[in-house]
């Protein structure tokens, strides 16, 4: 039985598999994983920061057991809903689950046609970051995709419907090799999509890279050295009022 997935559900299944997600991850506690407990929950992307701080502490994130606080997590599992290219792939074990939410959050807001194209180049050109899809999200105008095309035969016919043909040489006419110079000529790809052709190759950009400038609307997770650091302080603290306690002396006020 399926485990019932936590996030932000869009009004219409545009995606595929009849999901209401553009990606879903199965984010497991690294700590108890590491003791052999096996801890997780699945999370739809995008989701609002309440609903991942909910699902952190399902799975028992900064929670504290036996003088343990567990506060590392990552994925073990991935469902791409999106495309040929794995998202799940480019993202890895341990990516930032504020740079996944930004761009479910881009991908949620395309419309078929947008999502069509965002589709057809991570199939056409590839990808090895995410905050390179982010950018593409934002650079879909760059593109032309032909989706009654399919194969060179179709780009062929409809290259030769710009020329005037005399009545009965249409027979005659090698289309597929028609197609296969015209897609090579602008450097083409045919995609399950349809056929694509870039009219740009400037980018531009709105997203470095840097946590520091996701935006705040899509962030789910704070930065997790400032939890760390908030851990360590806590404990600093504890230790001083120990000391405290054990040399009530030292530590009286000088008059």
């Amino acid at each position: 039985m399926d485990v019932p997935t936590v996030g932000t559900e869009r009004m219409n299944n545009m995606y595929g598999n009849n999901s209401r997600y553009p990606f879903e991850a199965f984010i497991t506690n690294l700590g108890e994983y590491v003791e052999g407990k096996f801890n997780g929950k699945w999370v739809g992307f995008p989701l609002t920061a309440e609903e991942m701080q909910h699902v952190l502490e399902s799975i028992d994130i900064g929670k504290e057991r036996d003088g343990v606080v567990y506060e590392e997590y990552f994925i073990t599992d991935f469902k791409d809903h999106v495309g040929a290219q794995n998202i799940g792939y480019i993202a890895g074990e341990y990516p930032s689950l504020n740079e996944l939410n930004y761009l479910a959050k881009q991908i949620d807001e395309l419309d078929e046609g947008e999502l069509s194209v965002f589709m057809a180049v991570m199939e056409a050109d590839g990808f090895s970051s995410i905050k390179d899809l982010i950018n593409l999200t934002n650079n879909l105008d760059n593109y032309i995709l032909q989706s009654d095309i399919e194969d060179e035969y179709d780009l062929g016919k409809a290259v030769a419907e710009n020329y005037e043909i005399p009545d009965g040489l249409e027979n005659y006419i090698d289309y597929e090799g028609l197609g296969r110079d015209a897609s090579l000529n602008d450097t083409g790809s045919f995609t399950a999509y349809g056929y694509l052709t870039c009219g740009s190759s400037e980018m531009t950009l709105i997203y470095d890279g840097t946590s520091e400038n996701i935006p705040e609307e899509y962030r789910v997770v704070g930065n997790r050295k400032e939890i760390s650091k908030e851990i360590q302080t806590e404990n600093e603290n504890v230790m001083s009022e120990d000391i405290m306690l054990d040399n009530p002396e030292e530590h009286a006020p000088r008059m």
